[in-house]
């Protein structure tokens, strides 16, 4: 098992660093074909707008036909968008690369599908949080060297990437076995590909409010990350350079929590008490972000972002596998990194709307205000109902 833990974890870390190697690049290469501001923004927008759509469907896939070749599937997809994305010759052509990235990039889905796949209840949590540190790790180091390679060209970063992408496949072919039972997966009447299977699933006492949940969430969360830089300049004037390096050391708390700290604390309280900590300690922390008087207290203030933050993001996908049945993990999963996607649309373009009405403080009061209101929502459902949690037997 350390074996298929090690594998998938350098999967996840090289996919994460040819992610962050191009993210920030987009707007420069985008700009020099012409596009506008708003342009660019579409851009940003159409890759999470594609994985909304395309997660769940991808993670229902690999529950009727097995998890590594829909992982192929889905790094071949980010492997060829990437080398659109670096052969462009018109910003057409980059919408069709971002696009085919977003309908095609079901590998986080995949990946924690075949995490809960070989561990048990007991050690999730500690098995996602590693995929969360790689996906961490990978996000903390892609950007900056991605900011070096455009030195040399905007081009360059895509065609890295590209060759990281193309390792690993080699990985996943040659090295990485299948997760699940081989009379699993030919049993192909056992996963029915139909909305239907989901709707069931959804109409289940805890699975729904737990997605709402994490809708709600993802959006405040979202907009606190998309909004942070301009948050920066507008609240304290920062530079680039330094907006960047508050940036990494939210990243390196969240690595740490996710890769050292969760899966202890999962061993210890209950998946349901965990989120009600970590909602609890959110919708504070967010208020107090949008109105931090100073740098000091705001390097401060995301140390209890970062870590609910960290906890959170594993603690539920952890908490719904255990919820559903073997044949529907892979779905369910799909569908909770669907509603995250989603949040990814419209939150950078909320949290720019607020900034431009109230300065800086209202992404952070607002996104406190809808975490107070997931967190009675939470309250309300599943604690109340906590006697009703069924983990189903894998």
């Amino acid at each position: 098992m350390r074996k298929k833990f090690m594998i998938l974890f350098m999967i996840v870390l090289a996919d994460m660093i040819g992610f962050g190697l191009i993210l920030p690049l987009l707007p420069y290469y985008a700009t020099e074909f012409g596009a506008s501001e708003f342009i660019i923004g579409m851009l940003t927008a159409i890759y999470p707008l594609g994985q909304f759509f395309a997660a769940p469907v991808v993670g229902r896939l690999s529950d009727k036909y097995g998890r590594k070749p829909l992982l192929l599937f889905s790094v071949a997809g980010t492997f060829i968008s990437l080398l659109l994305l670096g052969f462009a010759g018109s910003l057409i052509v980059l919408f069709i690369a971002r696009l085919t990235d977003g309908l095609t990039g079901g590998n986080i889905t995949v990946a924690q599908s075949y995490i809960s796949d070989i561990t048990t209840s007991k050690n999730r949590s500690k098995g996602l949080g590693m995929i969360g540190a790689a996906f961490g790790i990978g996000f903390v180091f892609g950007p900056v060297l991605g900011g070096l390679l455009s030195n040399i060209s905007y081009s360059l970063p895509a065609f890295i990437a590209a060759g990281i992408s193309f390792i690993n496949l080699m990985l996943i072919i040659f090295v990485l076995p299948e997760s699940l039972d081989k009379k699993e997966v030919k049993d192909k009447k056992r996963v029915p590909i139909n909305l239907n299977a989901l709707k069931k699933e959804l109409k289940k006492p805890i699975i729904g409010p737990l997605l709402l949940t994490r809708l709600l969430y993802s959006f405040s969360f979202s907009m606190f990350q998309t909004t942070f830089a301009l948050y920066s300049i507008k609240k304290f004037n920062l530079e680039a350079s330094q907006t960047g390096l508050i940036l990494a050391y939210v990243g390196v708390i969240i690595v740490i929590v996710q890769g050292f700290v969760v899966g202890k604390i999962s061993k210890k309280y209950k998946d349901h008490n965990i989120l009600l900590t970590t909602l609890s300690i959110m919708a504070p922390s967010l208020i107090l972000w949008g109105f931090a008087p100073s740098v000091l207290f705001l390097l401060l203030i995301l140390i209890p972002i970062s870590f609910a933050g960290g906890i959170f993001n594993v603690t539920i996908n952890s908490f719904l596998t255990k919820l559903v049945k073997k044949e529907d993990i892979g779905g369910t999963l799909g569908l909770s990194n669907s509603l995250e996607s989603l949040s990814r649309i419209f939150a950078p373009l909320a949290g720019g709307l607020f900034i431009d009405i109230s300065g800086a403080y209202l992404p952070g009061l607002i996104g406190g205000v809808i975490v107070l209101l997931s967190l009675m929502l939470y309250s309300y459902y599943i604690v109340s109902n906590k006697n009703k949690i069924v983990y189903e037997e894998k």
